[in-house]
């Protein structure tokens, strides 16, 4: 199924991984935490109907990464899977609810 990444989405990513080039503990935090996201989406494109949000409309999914404690917001769309927020997990809950892809 296509991946489909919303623009507000994106903007958190490249956030955090200019954040990490400048301030990550590690000399490849940046690399790890590229890599921790790639892999959730690959995840997420395999299984997609797997995590079910609690709380959340029964569209919402949530594919948790492992190291940084990031969320992949999606929803399952007619045509493809639709990233609606790569949410740290400090961002207010529900913060990316008004977003469409």
């Amino acid at each position: 199924m296509k991946l489909v990444v919303h623009p507000a989405a994106r903007k958190e990513f490249d956030r955090k991984v200019d954040y990490l080039l400048q301030n990550g503990l590690l000399p490849n935090s940046a690399e790890l935490f590229v890599n921790e996201i790639e892999r959730g989406l690959d995840e997420i494109q395999k299984h997609p109907g797997k995590s079910r949000m609690p709380g959340a409309p029964k569209y919402y999914r949530v594919g948790p990464t492992e190291r940084f404690s990031y969320s992949l917001i999606y929803q399952i769309g007619e045509t493809a899977l639709e990233v609606i927020a790569i949410a740290a997990p400090q961002r207010r809950p529900g913060y990316w609810k008004k977003r469409k892809v």
